[in-house]
């Protein structure tokens, strides 16, 4: 999925996100930035996983490779406030409920999460 994701990205989009990870560049420890730090981590994990004397029913909870994500593209998910979310009645979504608040987020208008199944 995410490399679907990726060709269809603008090429805007995708050099601003480049630029987001060289930002994140930093001239010490293991990679040099977030992303690789990352990276190393899971691989010296790994490592210890396979030095440990550990039984091989303990060894295969280590995750290898490239897990996918699991989804439905036929489902559709919004997050919008209860003016939209008429709308999107409107158009066939399900309200499922209220989205709680973030800490973070400077605003405070209440949301709600809308579902379509079957969606195109």
């Amino acid at each position: 999925m995410a490399l679907y994701a990726i060709d269809h990205t603008s090429a805007a989009s995708l050099a601003k996100a480049s630029a987001a990870l060289r930002s994140e560049k930093r001239s010490h420890g293991w990679g040099g930035n977030g992303v690789g730090f990352v990276l190393a981590l899971h691989k010296r994990l790994e490592q210890e996983v396979q030095g440990a004397a550990l039984p091989a029913t303990m060894r295969r909870f280590m995750q290898h490779g490239y897990t996918p994500e699991i989804y439905t593209p036929y489902v559709d998910v919004k997050t919008v406030n209860a003016a939209e979310g008429a709308a999107l009645e409107e158009l066939g979504y399900k309200k499922e409920g209220k989205v709680r608040l973030d800490p973070a987020d400077p605003s405070t208008e209440a949301k709600y999460m809308y579902v379509l199944k079957d969606a195109a």
